[in-house]
């Protein structure tokens, strides 16, 4: 192991918090048969973008990784009560409720 990393602490991840949906970073969530179809009607560009997509269950996570100039949208298995979430490079955090 190379000098440079021994005894370096581990980086702390800072804590984000959900922000209220705003316009630009609605989530939108359909069922078709047994998936939630998610979208955000969001830019897509190479510096601002949504990274990620996620469901969250009481038992799962799901996560699909998204990348600029592809369509911010994604499908889910329908696993029970939940949270979408979506991450914005610029904006962070953004939840939608789902039954």
């Amino acid at each position: 192991m190379p000098s440079s990393q021994v005894n370096r602490p581990a980086a702390r991840l800072e804590r984000m918090m959900p922000a209220t949906p705003q316009e630009e970073h609605l989530i939108s969530a359909e069922m078709v048969e047994d998936e939630w179809f998610v979208t955000v009607r969001h830019p897509m560009a190479k510096r601002h973008y949504i990274t990620a997509l996620a469901l969250v269950t009481a038992d799962r996570l799901l996560l699909t990784k998204l990348y600029p100039e592809q369509e911010a949208q994604a499908r889910f298995k329908r696993c029970g009560k939940g949270t979408i979430y979506a991450l914005c490079s610029e904006h962070g955090l953004f939840t939608l409720p789902v039954p």
